[in-house]
């Protein structure tokens, strides 16, 4: 339907230093809180034991209620299939959200937006950075990366988690948000003149939690900031013509998990999202046990779309792989993008957890079985003309950091295969091994 606004109302993954990735063309892309953050001190001292206790289940790929994985480590199903999402309707289906007053900013300048109502993991409040085009009606909502906090050791290694507030989002202004995806005078960034939006992370939980009693009083709350940061962002643009969700590490996972309440915060205007370097793999790999931990830490259930039944129906916690297929086919006009390296090894110290033997210590997961994974994701979407992969090898993790055209695989680079992403281009395709 269309939209009115309101003049009044209420409004996984680890970033690491990793010297072998194309971000170090500047400083170390990963090195500072967020992912990018050029400040503080790095992120991810690693993954450990704590207050969250071992997730249930074994060690051992679970399959729950659903019986064998699809092909190729494809997701599983639970009873007789899973059910095909019901498109999105933007005429039936209203806005979620009550909208509050736009936002104000100089054009082409970062400025920080305060939001009183949103949290950090200490319980501080937090807000965003948006940096507005006049000249564009298009806007990219970029979701900073920086760790997964789901027991006492791995949240000792996430970004920020004293709070992240204006005086922490000017030291980054000159640097990672000028940089990479963000770089207005890069020809070979497809999104250098559009709106732009950045969330900054220190909710620790993929920006996809919606427990404000978490352990140790944390508040896992990233899921119900972007509920607050929407309700001001869309009445901001209110001719805009297309929205690109976007983010690195736990900001990619961050992306799709938060696109089914983008999309339908911006009603008809369509949505696009593109994870870099963090998302979920077939059961097999991405251990259940270790699912159902943080879906139990961050309140994650609450944050997954009530639409899509396979991602949640396992009784082991499985299930996660199947958003792929579901976001892609529950907006049909939106297109949905993963990049990854075959070999990640920020991603596979993560995952490493569920290959313990009570699934509460990180273990070893081999390069082979990341790749295994990847392929999972590939088959968990055949078929689907809307998601499609960019893949390279290599154990790196994260490129929108560095130039875009800097980063290829197989011949085509990452800025070219965003614009085919974003402009619709029916070459779009799977790139890379």
């Amino acid at each position: 339907m269309k939209r009115v606004w309101p003049v009044l109302g209420a409004l996984l993954l680890f970033v690491a230093c990793d010297n072998t990735s194309p971000d170090d063309a500047g400083p170390a892309n990963d090195a500072g809180p967020g992912g990018g953050l050029d400040a503080g001190p790095a992120v991810d001292a690693g993954p450990g034991t704590g207050d969250a206790g071992p997730g249930p289940g074994d060690a051992g790929p679970g399959t729950g209620d659903a019986g064998p994985g699809g092909p190729d480590g494809g997701p599983g199903m639970c009873g007789s299939g899973a059910p095909m999402p019901t498109p999105f309707d933007c005429a039936t289906e209203d806005p979620p959200l009550t909208f509050g007053a736009p936002i104000t900013a100089p054009d082409s300048t970062w400025t920080w937006v305060d939001f009183p109502g949103s949290r950090c993991m200490d319980g501080s409040a937090t807000g965003i950075g948006v940096n507005l085009s006049s000249t564009s009606n298009r806007v990219m909502i970029f979701l900073e990366g920086g760790g997964a906090c789901f027991d006492s050791l791995s949240c000792l290694g996430v970004a920020n988690p004293n709070g992240f507030d204006g005086a922490d989002f000017a030291t980054i202004t000159g640097t990672a948000l000028s940089r990479g995806i963000f770089d207005r005078t890069d020809t070979n960034n497809p999104i250098r003149d559009w709106n732009m939006i950045y969330v900054p992370y220190c909710t620790g939980d993929v920006h996809a939690g919606t427990n404000a009693a978490g352990p140790s009083g944390r508040q896992h709350v990233g899921y119900l900031n972007m509920q607050e940061y929407l309700a001001r962002i869309v009445p901001t643009f209110p001719s805009a013509t297309q929205v690109l969700l976007t983010g690195r590490s736990a900001g990619g996972l961050g992306a799709l998990m938060n696109h089914e309440q983008t999309q339908r915060a911006f009603d008809c205007v369509r949505v696009d999202a593109f994870s870099d370097s963090g998302g979920p793999l077939p059961d097999m790999f991405l251990r259940p046990c270790l699912q159902a931990t943080v879906r139990e830490v961050w309140g994650l259930n609450a944050a997954i779309p009530s639409g899509c039944v396979e991602c949640g129906c396992q009784s082991d916690g499985g299930g996660l792989i199947n958003v792929y297929p579901y976001l892609a086919r529950r907006f049909p006009m939106s297109r949905v993008g993963f990049l990854s390296t075959t070999g990640d090894s920020t991603m596979r110290g993560f995952y490493g957890y569920g290959y313990s033997a009570g699934c509460n210590f990180p273990g070893t997961m081999p390069a082979a079985d990341y790749e295994a994974g990847l392929n999972g994701v590939r088959a968990a979407t055949n078929g689907i003309t809307n998601f499609h992969t960019f893949y390279l090898g290599g154990t790196s993790h994260t490129f929108t950091g560095s130039p875009l055209g800097g980063t290829m695989s197989g011949g085509t680079t990452l800025g070219a295969w965003l614009d085919e992403m974003v402009n619709d281009a029916a070459t779009w395709s799977d790139v890379g091994p």
